[in-house]
């Protein structure tokens, strides 16, 4: 089958690759393999400098597998059936995978991504749907992960979320918006430093309580503000009102004397919150 040659070609290149790379990098080539293999045949990707025709007809026929993993209709729920149907749900999505696999690979080629790009848009909407959930099991994982290593170690779970959790969730937007401020996309990064954190807090926070009450079975829930979250708040506003103080005195600019104002506070802020945790963990 073509597509089969196709798969085995892809295979074939990234074994060649494979080869030719350094000691260090074959090491971390075999630690990704098995994520990489997984995630290439449940998300589908049409972008032209990761797309492959035989991933692609792969992961849409394979999507299902990685779906019951997610909403736990496989594994200890595999024997569920459809009430209406009595086929057991696995059996259903397959039966709806199968005829869009054929589908794809019918109507798409191995040179170029596919066509048009509304075909092409449609297919990439499902491959964000499938790689959101991804990250929502990898933060899962790495949110456990944190937990170990703070048992381990001793260390408050507080603190393991304001440092090393909060510098993985946010080096990605860092990265992002240096590259953006280097190319004169200044107003373009500030704003994008402001739209991240209210998209976590509006978005994150609705969805996260919606699914905490929905599994629950429940109305509302019992929170609380610990003090690290107060101090949070207040180093916030200050650097608000900072920025906002600056462009006016500056007369809608921003100094460099910002940035590392800035960096001071965010290691006063940090100072200030650990010394809590581990106050509050001693008392």
């Amino acid at each position: 089958l073509p597509i089969l040659e196709e798969l085995r070609n892809e295979v074939a290149s990234e074994v060649a690759g494979y080869r030719e790379m350094p000691l260090h990098e074959k090491a971390l080539f075999v630690l990704e393999a098995p994520f990489t293999v997984m995630r290439k045949m449940s998300i589908p990707m049409t972008a032209e400098e990761t797309y492959s025709r035989a991933f692609l007809v792969l992961s849409v026929f394979l999507l299902p597998l990685w779906l019951c993993y997610y909403y736990d209709a496989y594994g200890s729920a595999v024997g569920r059936t459809d009430s209406s149907a009595g086929l057991p749900v696995p059996l259903l999505m397959f039966l709806v995978s199968g005829p869009l696999a054929g589908a794809v690979a019918k109507t798409t080629t191995s040179a170029h991504p596919p066509e048009p790009k509304a075909y092409a848009a449609v297919i990439a909407m499902g491959g964000f749907v499938v790689a959101a959930t991804w990250i929502d099991v990898l933060a899962d994982n790495l949110v456990s992960v944190l937990q170990l290593f703070g048992l381990c170690l001793g260390i408050p779970s507080s603190v393991l979320g304001l440092t090393l959790l909060a510098w993985g969730n946010s080096i990605g937007d860092l990265s992002t918006n240096i590259s953006m401020a280097k190319r004169g996309l200044a107003n373009m990064a500030i704003t994008a430093c402001f739209a991240g954190p209210v998209f976590n807090m509006l978005v994150g926070l609705g969805c996260g309580f919606g699914f905490l009450l929905q599994s629950q079975k429940q109305t509302e829930v019992d929170v609380s503000l610990p003090v690290e979250l107060v101090v949070g708040f207040l180093f916030v506003i200050g650097n608000c009102i900072m920025l906002l103080a600056f462009g006016m005195f500056f007369r809608g600019k921003v100094p460099p004397l910002y940035g590392y104002i800035g960096l001071a506070l965010y290691v006063v802020y940090l100072a200030t919150v650990i010394s809590l945790s581990f106050s509050e963990e001693e008392g």
